[in-house]
């Protein structure tokens, strides 16, 4: 696999790609395939949803062989998926698998797919446990450069797979000292409240009871 001569910026290989998140490229992401082409150790016929049109111009961008699709790793049509609410159990296993946060929900409740965000790339298939996902053919997808995507969706799908990332790196803060100490007043103010109105309503039917003569 030749190496291109001159150095090429990995932000210029990243305005080709997608942003799909797909991993149809066998690589964990659009940035980690970028960085793999950038580097040389890779070939560019490796990103389906790009097409033709990311095949050819990331061989003329790295100054490569356009080598031809191989396998199954090929174009196909866009696709959506979209939740059926009769079978969605509110489990959420498709939030995280979700690379560009297109789903929402919460557990124990009903998700749904955002369509105006769903890159098709179809990674919330699999952790779902009762098959509620439906895949349909993307009626009017937007396009330019690419034939069923834009360029503008691909910087909102790069932003968003970029937060998602972010959000899994940070740890999530602990609370202080003094803020676990409040929770804890708080919730045996609420306790005695509780044992307070309890304690009344006992000796108000003890006492209608009294003047019954029961």
């Amino acid at each position: 696999m030749a190496r291109h001569t001159r150095p090429v910026p990995l932000a210029a290989v990243m305005a080709l790609l997608p942003q799909t998140q797909c991993r149809l490229c066998g690589f964990d992401g659009c940035r980690p395939y970028a960085e793999t082409l950038v580097a040389g150790n890779t070939d560019v016929n490796r990103c389906p949803p790009g097409g033709d049109v990311t095949r050819l111009a990331l061989a003329t961008l790295l100054g490569r062989e356009a080598r031809a699709w191989e396998g199954e790793r090929r174009p196909a049509p866009r696709v959506l998926v979209a939740i059926d609410p009769k079978g969605c159990i509110g489990c959420a296993r498709c939030l995280p698998a979700c690379p560009v946060d297109a789903i929402v929900g919460a557990p124990g409740l009903l998700h749904a797919v955002v369509e105006a965000e769903c890159t098709g790339c179809r990674l919330c298939l699999a952790p779902c446990p009762v098959d509620c996902f439906t895949i349909h053919a993307h009626e009017d997808p937007p396009h330019g450069p690419w034939p069923d995507r834009s360029q503008a969706e691909a910087r909102r799908a790069r932003l968003r797979a970029y937060r998602k990332a972010r959000r899994a790196r940070t740890p999530q803060r602990r609370p202080s000292v003094h803020a676990d100490r409040e929770r804890k007043r708080r919730e045996i103010r609420e306790a005695l409240e509780q044992a307070r109105r309890e304690r009344g309503w006992q000796g108000a039917i003890r006492n209608r009871r009294i003047a019954r003569g029961e």
